[in-house]
């Protein structure tokens, strides 16, 4: 892209360079599994919050 707009030719070294200069992270991506936030799931978290606090409310602080 730099090289094709601009005729120059940049190494990595030196953009990594730039980029840790500028205070800038690039992180890798993680994959979400498809099953993760379906309807069934979320179902299930609902009733396992509703329980939980059904026994936070028995406990006396």
């Amino acid at each position: 892209m730099v090289l094709d707009e601009f005729n120059v030719l940049l190494s990595e070294d030196t953009i990594s360079r730039h980029i840790v200069g500028i205070c800038f992270t690039v992180k890798q991506t993680r994959g979400e599994p498809t099953t993760c936030n379906n309807e069934v799931n979320k179902e299930k978290r609902k009733i396992l919050a509703e329980v939980l606090i059904s026994h936070n409310e028995r406990v006396i602080w």
